[in-house]
């Protein structure tokens, strides 16, 4: 049986690093599957863009057939990344896109500074409502606490005139690549590992190089959630319905296992059925301009997004208990925040 453990609880950031430099864009648990056949094992799960012969691999590519006593088992898999960056927002039900106040769940939400995103619904904090969506929905780390958020958003003509509330809780996310990551490392204060560095500096200028080492401190990449919260707000500005689903109750929530029927609705495809396909993963998303983020135990969906459905509610259809929140997506999978992990970063939830 498949135990609810992340990959990367497994691994190690270290050994999540090092598939990453193998090709790895997703590690997850899972069943190992042989010539096409479930197994019944359990398995690290490796996802790869595209599943080469061993012949055609150099050695330091391949991947080891066991990691931490549990076999491997590689497959390909389409690289994740923010809906906002799918070629083309879809168009919507004009009345998912149209100013709403009081607000709800399934609709055109978004900083001024982006396109649109989708209102999930109405969370609660020590008793107070907030509007739940995503960190980029909130201009990813370039949005500040207090900074207006919009409905609808600015794609479908939100203006500061339809500003539904302040952003109040936004836990930043850890970017790698290009040139909007999160700076350098910090300094290691390794007595060591500074001696090291403080040697090669002086062979390096003995033989007049013009390069320097300095000793840093590995960055802590663990993203767990793509959440913001927008508040905090009265009745008369957001309700708990979610648009064509009905009223839920957020603090009504559950842990998904795979094989779970869900739904969720969003600005752009509205209303969508889907499966619960894998839990616990680590992945790196695309975020643009070749930067990345890696985020780890979150929950692989069948597809039911499109551009502009970041930030919708995932819920399980048997009874509208809240398990994730909508994120990310590629051609073939939709990519999900482990409830579990909402409630508690950034803001504790009712």
């Amino acid at each position: 049986m498949i135990n609810r453990r992340s990959a990367i609880e497994i691994l190690g950031l270290e050994r999540w690093e090092a598939l990453k430099a193998k090709g790895a864009i997703m590690a997850s648990l899972g069943e190992k599957v042989s010539n096409g056949k479930p197994t019944g094992r359990q398995a690290i799960v490796i996802g790869v863009p595209e599943k080469l012969p061993l012949s055609q691999l150099r050695q330091r590519d391949i991947i080891p057939g066991e990691l931490q006593g549990m076999e491997t088992d590689v497959i390909e898999f389409h690289q994740p990344k923010l809906l906002s960056l799918f070629p083309k927002i879809q168009e919507a039900d004009p009345f998912r896109t149209k100013p709403h106040i009081p607000a709800f769940g399934g609709i055109s939400f978004g900083h001024p500074e982006i396109t649109a995103v989708t209102l999930g619904g109405l969370v609660y904090i020590g008793g107070k409502a907030y509007a739940a969506t995503n960190w980029h929905g909130g201009n990813m780390n370039e949005g500040k606490i207090g900074d207006p958020m919009l409905v609808p958003g600015p794609y479908d003509g939100g203006t500061i005139a339809n500003t539904l509330g302040p952003i109040a809780f936004k836990p930043p996310v850890v970017i790698s690549g290009g040139n909007g990551g999160n700076g350098p490392a910090p300094p290691s204060d390794c007595p060591w590992f500074g001696s090291i560095a403080s040697v090669a500096n002086l062979l390096g200028w003995a033989f007049r190089s013009r390069t320097r080492l300095v000793a840093v401190r590995p960055r802590d990449t663990v993203n767990l959630v793509d959440k913001c919260l927008v508040g905090p707000l009265n009745a008369a500005q957001l309700t708990s319905l979610i648009y064509e689903i009905g009223d839920v109750d957020t603090r009504n929530w559950c842990e998904f296992e795979v094989g779970d029927d869900i739904h969720k609705s969003g600005r752009s495809s509205a209303v969508l059925p889907g499966t619960v396909k894998r839990l616990g993963l680590s992945i790196m998303v695309g975020l643009g301009g070749n930067r990345y983020a890696d985020f780890h135990d979150q929950i692989n969906f069948s597809n039911i997004s499109e551009g502009g459905d970041s930030g919708s509610l995932i819920l399980r259809k048997r009874d509208n208990f809240v398990g994730a929140l909508l994120f990310a997506g590629s051609d073939t999978d939709t990519f999900g925040n482990r409830w579990k992990n909402v409630r508690e970063i950034g803001g504790q939830l009712d």
